[in-house]
């Protein structure tokens, strides 16, 4: 009886130290470009602003904005700042108000 108990909390004691002792993974808090990229594709601009805010800055807008509208709603490419140290920026261009294409430019 004492051998078996002492078998089985060697087994326990085998399982426990490999689940302690085994590698862990660190949380990728960043989501990679590839990924970001295809979850923007196809989003309309309400979605964007949505869940990035407004751009910080925009290009093809009309020169004169609607009466009380924002003017980077009316821009066909919306930029938001990445890494400002590296000076990486997304670019999301957007056609009839979905975005097209999303680039990831250096300045």
């Amino acid at each position: 009886m004492l051998v078996a108990a002492l078998l089985i909390s060697a087994a326990v004691v085998h399982q426990v130290l490999r689940f302690v002792a085994r590698p862990r993974r660190r949380p990728n808090p960043a989501p990679s470009s590839a990924s970001l990229h295809h979850s923007i594709l196809g989003a309309d601009k309400q979605m964007v602003q949505a869940v990035f805010g407004p751009p910080k800055a925009a290009a093809g807008l009309p020169i004169i904005p609607p009466a009380g509208r924002q003017a980077y709603w009316e821009a066909s490419t919306w930029y938001y700042p990445v890494h400002p140290i590296r000076r990486t920026a997304l670019a999301i261009r957007f056609q009839d108000g979905v975005a097209q294409k999303v680039d990831f430019v250096q300045g």
